[in-house]
């Protein structure tokens, strides 16, 4: 009996190892956006670091002047360069000062104010449930359900439950979802 103990303590562990399973900025191995329960966004972002670009100083200065100058509500929360890899830690004011800031779709909110705001929804759609496709079209009450597009490569990670996933968008887990570089996507989460 303490052995099925010890090794159910064992996956539990390996299984919060992972990025979408941790909660502090050392702890991420990937680059992770994350949605606070509060509506707040955090970038985590990891990085290979050669210091024959950039001494770390030089960069920590570039990543805030950027900040400073993207007009938008940006803060620099972390930094820092072990190993040859850079860790940075960012919290944005809404998804408007990320999109703005990283020069990249990014947009969370309600379903209907998405579709208000002219998003369209022409990928297939998935059940996390069970797999399924799924029409946007055919859900009902879709409209207070949350929603995040994104497009960079980075994980996300969600207070909260996805309840559907577009195509290009792999289910790491019920709150977590990767997408591939170069493509978009979207997540209906509660």
């Amino acid at each position: 009996m303490r052995r099925c103990s010890l090794i159910f303590v064992g996956a539990v562990i390996a299984i919060s190892l992972t990025s979408c399973g941790r909660t502090k900025e050392k702890a991420y191995d990937v680059s992770t956006i994350v949605l606070k329960e509060n509506e707040s966004i955090h970038e985590y972002i990891v990085e290979a670091f050669d210091e024959t670009v950039y001494d770390k100083e030089e960069l920590k200065s570039l990543i805030q002047s950027e900040i400073d100058v993207s007009g938008g509500q940006v803060s620099l929360d972390g930094f820092s360069v072990e190993d040859d890899v850079a860790r940075v830690s960012l919290s944005y004011g809404s998804s408007k000062d990320y999109e703005q800031f990283n020069r990249e779709l990014f947009y969370v909110g309600t379903f209907g104010d998405a579709v208000l705001e002219g998003y369209e929804f022409s990928l297939q759609l998935y059940s996390v449930k069970d797999g399924s496709e799924v029409s946007v079209l055919k859900l009902p009450g879709m409209q207070d359900e949350k929603i995040c597009i994104w497009e960079s490569g980075h994980e996300l990670k969600i207070d909260g439950n996805i309840l559907f996933f577009s195509e290009g968008i792999e289910l790491i887990n019920d709150h977590c979802a990767a997408i591939r570089e170069g493509t978009y996507g979207y997540v209906i989460y509660e």
